[in-house]
Parts: structure tokens; C-alpha cells; sequence
């Protein structure tokens, strides 16, 4: 399933799995965002920022829990280039968020990539946003770190 998006840079399979979700309303999306989003494949959101990194945000059911409606969420650097502290990028991620859930009234999980052993920094990176977003009592969020065994 690999293919290109409009940016040129290979889709990533984790994003490609069916989807059941309402689309997010790109034109409302895009007056709120502080970078333009345009819409990949399969629920994902491609935008760049002013120093050239391509973050693509998808979206997949989650069918591990209970709850209908359930979906995951990641937040992928497509073209690995070093990102520096870009406000434009929290408001970007903020402003998909707040349009998933107008668009679904569901639940919205975000797993930390783990393959770079980074995802603490991830995670916290992710509570500060989170804390630092005005309609934060609209939503909640809860933390927890999955710690995995090396073994030698």
C-alpha cells in the first residue's frame, strides 16, 4: 500500500488501515490552523512548516477498547527532517484536534511512537501542549507511560 501524496513523500502504512470516521471539514480546518492542511489518504492531514519538515496526522479506528467510536491518532515526521520549537506546529495539532471532535463525537487515543526510545519526551511534549490549549477543561487527558523491559 505504499504510495505519494501531493508532497511527494511515501505514505506510511500505519495511516492506510480502513476507516469508518466522518472526514475533517478541510475548509473550516484550514481558518483555524496556523499552517495549511491538505487531505492525504485515508483520514491523514499532510501540512509544512516554514522550515520544511512534513508532518502527516492520521487518524484510525481503534478496536482494542470497548467503546465505539473509538480512534487513535499519530503525528508523523514524513520527511525525518529536525523540527525546531515551532508554536505553528502545537496550534496545527490543536486546531485537527478540536476539528475531530466536531466532526466525531467519539473517543481519540494518542500513542507516543516507541520505536526511538523518545516517546516520554513525546508524551510530554504532548501534556504541554495539551495544558497550555484554552479549552482545555473541554476534554480530558490522562497520562500513563508504558515502560518497556530491555533485556541484554
Amino acid at each position: 500500500m505504499a504510495g505519494t501524496d501531493r508532497s511527494g513523500v511515501k505514505t506510511n502504512k500505519r495511516f492506510c488501515k480502513q476507516q469508518i470516521m466522518n472526514e475533517l471539514n478541510l475548509d473550516r480546518l484550514n481558518l483555524t490552523s496556523p499552517y495549511t492542511l491538505w487531505r492525504t489518504e485515508n483520514n491523514s492531514y499532510g501540512f509544512r512548516t516554514n522550515y520544511g519538515v512534513i508532518y502527516r496526522v492520521g487518524f484510525y479506528k481503534n478496536e482494542l477498547i470497548w467503546a465505539d467510536n473509538s480512534y487513535e491518532f499519530g503525528i508523523n515526521n514524513e520527511n525525518h527532517k529536525t523540527s525546531p520549537n515551532d508554536n505553528k506546529v502545537k496550534g496545527t495539532i490543536l486546531a485537527i484536534i478540536e476539528e475531530f471532535f466536531i466532526s466525531n463525537p467519539s473517543v481519540l487515543l494518542y500513542q507516543c511512537e516507541t520505536g526511538d526510545n523518545r516517546q516520554a519526551m513525546r508524551a510530554r511534549l504532548f501534556a504541554k501542549w495539551f495544558n497550555d490549549y484554552k479549552e482545555k477543561d473541554n476534554f480530558v487527558i490522562k497520562e500513563r507511560l508504558k515502560r518497556q523491559k530491555i533485556v541484554k
